[in-house]
């Protein structure tokens, strides 16, 4: 988050508008809009803009292709665009991995907080591939009528999921 943070101070102080692109209500860019006196724009889809200088950061946790179309979006309708990947790249190889392996398996379990910004869009992600996913917390949300038919199971988890809730999903799975 300091890099972004870092980024954003320095696209503001350089007369650039500063988008940042996220989840308005994720605590990360509520920060980074803070230390911009919430002078920025907060962009969770594509959208054109009509200002002359724009310089681009996004939340940590947020999924490349997200960040990719605002992007391009943005080209379009201004004069002078600078970009900040500062999408952090293990949320970016857990996300590519999860896809992975939701195209091997029956169905997907993505374990994490139901108001993880970063395990929400995991699961969207995962979702596309696989539309047998299932978003939960901890082991007591899981069905075992969702197995019914169902060979191979993949689990994943949000950034901030502690590896013994996953450890406990997947001893859980394998006793149903």
């Amino acid at each position: 988050m300091k890099r972004v943070r870092k980024h954003a101070m320095y696209l503001k102080k350089n007369g650039y508008t500063v988008v940042i692109v996220g989840d308005r209500n994720h605590p990360e860019v509520k920060s980074v809009l803070s230390y911009l006196d919430n002078d920025g724009i907060v962009l969770q889809e594509p959208a054109k803009l009509d200002e002359k200088k724009v310089g681009v950061v996004s939340q940590t946790t947020l999924d490349k292709d997200t960040f990719v179309s605002i992007v391009k979006e943005l080209i379009g309708g201004v004069e002078e665009l600078r970009i900040y990947n500062t999408i952090c790249e293990s949320t970016e190889v857990r996300q590519k991995e999860a896809v992975e392996l939701s195209g091997k398996v029956d169905m997907m379990l993505v374990v994490g907080g139901e108001n993880s910004s970063n395990t929400t869009k995991l699961y969207k992600v995962v979702h596309r591939v696989q539309p047998n996913t299932h978003h939960i917390e901890t082991e007591d949300d899981v069905k075992p009528a969702w197995f019914e038919g169902i060979e191979t199971v993949g689990i994943t988890g949000g950034a901030s999921t502690p590896d013994l809730i996953i450890d406990i999903v997947e001893r859980r799975v394998k006793n149903i």
